[in-house]
């Protein structure tokens, strides 16, 4: 993905360069990719609660089940 945030420009008849600074393709990327990263530490959060409390629920069925049987 290409922003052009930073962007270097050689000098004409020089070695040296030129930094050109847009913080307008700044201000879109992090628009981007703040939610983008938002939204995926939550569906990941989500899948670790739902396995977990899904892990606990047959935890505490087993034992149920042990105590049943002694």
């Amino acid at each position: 993905m290409s922003t052009d945030i930073l962007q270097y420009s050689k000098i004409p008849n020089t070695n040296d360069y030129e930094e050109d600074y847009s913080s307008a393709a700044l201000k879109r990327y992090v628009s981007v990719t703040l939610p983008l990263t938002a939204m995926t530490f939550l569906a990941w959060w989500v899948v670790y609660w739902w396995v977990d409390r899904k892990q606990n629920v047959k935890a505490i069925k087993d034992k149920i089940k042990k105590m049943d049987i002694v």
